[in-house]
């Protein structure tokens, strides 16, 4: 099955390797000492069908968490990497981020930025 996007890598040609365990880091963005954001980075590996290496870095930041446990806004970060003649140097980088911001009211729905 070929990707729907052409300028984008099959990933059924191959499962994806993770190259290193999930990661998860907690975060004091506001320097009081205490942690107020989560960030947790995926990162894998796959080739393509037509044979380039790929490295995938997805990184999720999920901050302003309340006391309830839920993150007023939400950042995720999905870097790709592309090594066509496999030589550990990446021909093309791709880097697509997407930013959710809570409303004030707890019932409405996430706004994208």
């Amino acid at each position: 099955m070929d990707s729907e996007h052409p300028d984008q890598p099959d990933r059924a040609a191959a499962a994806a390797d993770p190259v290193e365990p999930v990661r998860t880091e907690f975060l004091d963005l506001d320097g009081d000492g205490l942690p107020d954001a989560v960030e947790v980075t995926e990162t894998v590996m796959y080739e393509t069908s037509a044979g380039a290496e790929v490295v995938e870095e997805i990184c999720e930041v999920d901050a302003g968490i309340g006391d309830e446990g839920v993150p007023t806004t939400v950042t995720v970060t999905d870097t790709v990497m592309m090594d066509t003649d496999h030589d550990g140097t990446p021909e093309g980088v791709k880097v697509t981020t997407l930013t959710l911001h809570a409303d004030a009211d707890s019932d409405a729905e996430p706004r994208a930025d």
